[in-house]
C-alpha cells in the first residue's frame, strides 16, 4: 500500500471526501445498487452511506472501519476487516460490487470481484488515471467491459457484468 490509511483515518474525509464523492457519483450513476452490495476498499464508508440497501464494506484498515462505524455510515449493512486480494466471502455472494481507487494497490482484487459477483450481477471499479498502464491487463479479464474516462475525475471508471 502506498499510503498508511490507518494513520489517515481520522482526517481522510476532510482530505479526500470531495474527490471521492465525485467518483462515488460516477459509479452509482453507472451501476445502480442491488442488494447484496459489496464495497471493496470501503475506507470510512463514504460510498456505503449512499447505498439504500443491504451492503457490506470491506477494508484492510481497522481504523478506517472504526471511522465508518462511529460516523454511522453503514445503516443497512456490515463492515468486514479483510484483504481485497483475499476476500473472505463465498462465491457468487453479491449482486452489485463497487471498488473505488483500490485496484492499483490490490490488482488481484479483480479476480475476487469476478468470483464473488452473482450471475447477471454488475460491478463498477475505478483506477487512478495516473496508473492507466494497468488498464490493458484489467480489460483483458473483462471482454465486455465499458470504459468511462471522465476528465472531471482523477480515476477512470470500468463497468462490467457477469452473464
Amino acid at each position: 500500500m502506498s499510503l498508511d490509511y490507518s494513520l489517515l483515518a481520522g482526517v481522510y474525509d476532510e482530505l479526500y471526501g470531495g474527490e471521492q464523492a465525485l467518483k462515488h457519483e460516477a459509479v452509482l450513476t453507472r451501476v445502480a445498487p442491488e442488494e447484496p452490495v459489496l464495497d471493496v476498499g470501503c475506507g470510512t464508508g463514504l460510498l456505503l452511506e449512499r447505498v439504500p440497501c443491504y451492503c457490506v464494506g470491506l477494508d484492510l484498515s481497522m481504523e478506517m472501519l472504526r471511522v465508518a462505524k462511529v460516523r454511522g455510515r453503514v445503516e443497512h449493512g456490515d463492515l468486514v476487516c479483510g484483504d481485497a486480494e483475499r476476500m473472505p466471502f463465498r462465491e457468487l455472494s453479491f449482486r452489485t460490487i463497487y471498488s473505488v481507487t483500490v485496484l492499483h494497490e490490490a490488482p488481484l482484487a479483480l479476480d475476487g470481484i469476478l468470483r464473488l459477483l452473482k450471475p447477471h450481477g454488475r460491478a463498477a471499479v475505478t483506477m487512478l488515471r495516473k496508473r492507466v498502464e494497468l488498464l490493458p491487463e484489467l480489460l483483458g479479464k473483462l471482454p465486455n467491459a465499458e470504459l468511462h474516462d471522465d476528465p472531471a475525475l482523477k480515476d477512470v471508471v470500468v463497468v462490467f457484468g457477469k452473464a
